[in-house]
């Protein structure tokens, strides 16, 4: 996938250095800020970009009515984080971000991230379970495969959970 301003590749990128708009397109922010710098619009399909917390959870909700897998995954970040006023719930993040997974690209930069998530959600909050520890590892696994730098990091440097009677299990 490349960025639509400036046309290089954004794979392997950090989640930090990349954004989608209104129309799901992806950018580089440091080129998205810099077409900031001339008008407040999406460059491809000027729609205008939100400027307030409140603007953006309506841009993001209204995407999510229209089934855009980008919002789901972004609407389940601002459920885990409890951020533009919205309560936290564990439980509506899983469930956003498990749709916007399952509707997406799995080469796309915010679904391979929001797998990342997920798989720490299902693994360390909520009711832990086997079926969620397999779930976790598999998209953990499909994370790192897609170039997620944490998901990459997580298994080179092989985590593992220390059992009462002293096996070890990688985490993911």
């Amino acid at each position: 996938m490349d960025c639509c301003i400036c046309l290089e590749p954004m794979s392997g990128r950090p989640p930090k250095e990349v954004m989608a708009t209104c129309c799901g397109n992806t950018y580089h922010r440091k080129c998205m800020r810099e077409s900031l710098q001339y008008k407040i619009t999406c460059p491809l399909c000027r729609q205008e970009m939100p400027t307030s917390n409140k603007q953006s959870l309506a841009y993001i909700r209204n995407h999510v009515k229209n089934k855009k897998p980008w919002a789901f995954c972004l609407i389940g970040l601002y459920y885990l984080n409890g951020w533009g006023g919205l309560q936290k719930s564990i439980h509506l993040a899983e469930a956003f971000l498990e749709r916007g997974i399952s509707l997406g690209h799995p080469a796309h930069f915010m679904i391979a991230d929001a797998k990342c998530i997920l798989a720490g959600v299902l693994r360390f909050l909520g009711t832990i379970t086997e079926e969620r520890k397999r779930r976790a590892s598999i998209l953990m696994y499909e994370a790192a495969a897609a170039g997620v730098p944490r998901a990459v990091r997580l298994f080179e440097k092989n985590y593992c959970e220390v059992s009462p009677d002293g096996t070890e299990t990688p985490i993911f």
